[in-house]
């Protein structure tokens, strides 16, 4: 015996807060391209912070490339600032060179934190001329 199946429906309100990203950053991967040994490539990621709180930040990873930023250890509301990663091309190593950088923050209210990651590459090359021909 089979009993017969009942659709009803049920009224059901829902209240929250969504969360939103705190910040924009204009560059998740960052490809500096074809780097000839002795040669140095950078490329720019601008962070903006869109939340209407004070953001500490915390920027980790990124080796072997080099970061320097216009970031100071807060960004205010509205506010912008710049990482510059580098490529320094040594020939070592030869070819793909790839990493991600880590970038941490943290909203004045405890707990509360984004982390955005930043992928980054780079093709190291030994050519001679910038036309490929040797």
């Amino acid at each position: 015996v089979t009993a017969p199946v009942v659709h009803q429906s049920v009224p059901l309100s829902l209240r929250g807060d969504g969360v939103a990203s705190r910040v924009a950053v204009t560059r998740l991967s960052l490809d500096l391209g074809l780097v000839a040994i002795g040669n140095i490539a950078t490329g720019q990621v601008t962070i903006t912070n869109t939340s209407a709180n004070t953001l500490a930040r915390t920027f980790s990873g990124s080796a072997p490339f080099v970061s320097s930023t216009t970031c100071g250890a807060s960004l205010a509301p509205g506010a912008s600032c710049f990482i510059n990663y580098s490529l320094v091309a040594d020939g070592d190593p030869l070819g793909p060179v790839e990493s991600e950088a880590t970038l941490l923050f943290s909203n004045v209210v405890p707990g509360d934190s984004e982390t955005v990651t930043v992928n980054l590459r780079a093709q190291v090359t030994d050519l001679l001329f910038a036309n490929g021909f040797e």
